[in-house]
Order: structure tokens, then sequence, then C-alpha cells
């Protein structure tokens, strides 16, 4: 399954940052994209644990949000980056639920995604951009 287009059907990702974060539709639907984009190159990069994201644990989902330049998000999407700050850590809690309720769990995370552990993630992946939404 392409990853934004499942997240994008089966969850209100769009109406949460419109409605919580308020950003226009336009800017959500830009969002999307570039902040998966950003936080699945954080997660490859070894940096955080797939399973203690998964958890839902604060201390990871801080981590992960910590490690991603929201300056650049911000620029990327056409928006400020304190509303990029507050979408992003809107973001983050949904696309990990979305990933384990597709995925089964860390394992489920690691199979999703190409592999066991944060270092063997999207390695069987058909390349970054399909798992994007790209061609």
């Amino acid at each position: 399954m392409d990853l934004i287009k499942g997240l994008l059907e089966n969850t209100d990702i769009i109406g949460k940052l419109t409605g919580q974060v308020g950003l226009e539709r336009e800017e959500a639907e830009r969002f999307v994209p570039a902040a998966t984009e950003a936080t699945v190159a954080q997660v490859k990069s070894g940096a955080i644990d797939p399973g203690a994201l998964l958890g839902g644990g604060a201390g990871a989902i801080g981590e992960l949000l910590s490690g991603i330049d929201v300056g650049q998000l911000a620029s990327r999407v056409g928006i400020g980056k304190e509303q990029a700050g507050s979408a992003l850590a809107a973001f983050v809690p949904v696309l990990m639920g979305f990933l384990q309720s597709q995925g089964g769990g860390a394992g489920g995370l690691g199979a999703l995604l190409g592999g066991a552990g944060a270092g063997g993630l999207l390695g069987k992946v058909k390349g970054l951009g399909k798992l994007l939404g790209g061609n």
C-alpha cells in the first residue's frame, strides 16, 4: 500500500491539521507528504527505535520530532516554523498509529518499511518515491 495514500484514506489527518493546527486544506495536503518523508528519513537514519515509536512513548516521539528540521519542513510546505512544529506534533502520532494498524507492531513496521530494525528500514521498498506516493 502506498503509505501516503493509505494515511490519507484511512485517517483524518487533513481534518486534524486543519481543525487543530489551523492549516488551510492545501497546506495540509502539502504537509502530509513532506512530513511523511521527513519522518521516514529520521527513522531510517537509525537514530530512533521504531518499536518505541509504535508504543506511543512520548520520549521516542519527542526524540523523533527533535531530529526533524522543522524550519526546512516549514519552508518546503510554505508555512511558518511554529505552525510546522505544531503540525508535526499532531502528525507523528497519527502516522505511527496508522503504521501500527497496518503493520501489526514493531515487527510489522519493520516488514512494512523493509526490514527489522531501523538499519533495514525501507530496504525492500521499491524506492522511497513509491513509499511516499511517487512513481
